[in-house]
């Protein structure tokens, strides 16, 4: 955010994604912008992106070109031909990331996962911006909120186990003619980053929304940090809030 005046996006909303590389890159080309449409929105559906939450951290975090018209296609771009998914001449970012613990999650797209040292489960970046499941922040038509991962079209091709949401706080907040909810989210207007811990699984869906895609009062959120409807899987989360696992933290 210092360097770019904005947090990434979680790439589950296209919408989001645009505004963002706007702001952070407030020249560049309609060439390079096109090439990033074409690379990370599905064919059949630009609402879509095929940048996943668990993608978006490397992605955004891992160098992009210093041509200020073409940070994606330039020389060190994340798109640029001389870059492969994994290794190549990317330019370095703002986090340095092991290469050896980079990985393609076999969802039939080039952008790499990050895994926490000794998992097989990547750690997932969640944007507050897509987290309430607005009509316009929906990742398809199925009444499916944007922030959740495995997002619903990769299931059938995702290893992971269990589903990583974000977290709602314990603290009670007015609910809204837009989202209908109570409950604030944990980190307010930044993000959230989680890890699935010893287990390897994120945790039970508890969190589904009706297929009309409008939400109620009465779904069980997972909260923090009273572990409200924690599964096994969530206790032995880690995330960028916690203190520890999100079990260590319940009162």
């Amino acid at each position: 955010k210092h360097k770019f005046g904005d947090y990434p996006p979680d790439g589950s909303n296209s919408v989001v994604f645009e505004k963002h590389i706007r702001i952070a890159f407030p020249r560049i080309a309609a060439q390079d912008m096109n090439a990033l449409k074409t690379a990370v929105t599905e064919p059949h559906d630009p609402e879509i992106t095929k940048l996943d939450p668990a993608e978006s951290l490397f992605f955004f975090l891992g160098g992009f070109s210093d041509d200020p018209r073409f940070p994606f296609t330039g020389k060190g771009g994340p798109l640029s031909d001389s870059v492969g998914p994994l290794t190549g001449n990317r330019n370095p970012g703002i986090f340095d990331f092991d290469p050896q613990r980079l990985g393609l999650n076999d969802d039939n797209d080039p952008f790499p996962v990050y895994y926490p040292r000794g998992s097989e489960v990547p750690f997932v970046y969640f944007d507050s911006r897509t987290y309430m499941p607005r009509i316009n922040y929906m990742h398809n038509g199925a009444g499916v909120p944007a922030a959740a991962y495995p997002l619903e079209h990769n299931h059938g091709a995702s290893p992971v186990k269990g589903v990583a949401r974000p977290y709602r706080s314990d603290q009670p907040r007015q609910a809204t003619a837009d989202d209908g909810y109570g409950y604030k989210w944990v980190n307010p207007n930044t993000f959230q980053i989680i890890a699935a811990g010893v287990t390897d699984d994120y945790g039970l869906d508890l969190d589904p929304v009706p297929l009309d895609g409008i939400p109620t009062n009465t779904t069980p959120y997972k909260h923090y940090p009273s572990g409200a409807n924690y599964s096994d899987g969530d206790n032995s989360n880690i995330t960028s809030f916690s203190q520890g696992t999100l079990e260590d933290d319940i009162p």
